[in-house]
């Protein structure tokens, strides 16, 4: 079932910027640790999120990709 969309208010961006940033940052040497795993072949990329539990808002999110048996990655944003 589909539903006809309406105009509002409702959107808000709730990314807190020192959370970003530690996320962003922590998926090279995650990538990394793959790569010297030999797992990079098992998926296209890697991805991180961060949620505040208590209210539901997105503080953070990051991802890097590849093509499947490569060892460069790219931000995935």
């Amino acid at each position: 079932m589909t539903q006809k969309g309406s105009s509002g208010n409702s959107l808000r961006q709730t990314n807190n910027h020192d959370v970003q940033s530690k996320v962003h940052s922590s998926l090279p040497h995650e990538y990394s640790t793959e790569n010297t795993n030999g797992e990079e072949d098992k998926s296209n990329g890697i991805s991180a999120g961060a949620i505040e539990p208590a209210t539901g808002k997105v503080l953070a999110m990051a991802g890097l990709k590849h093509e499947v048996g490569s060892s460069t990655a790219t931000t995935d944003i």
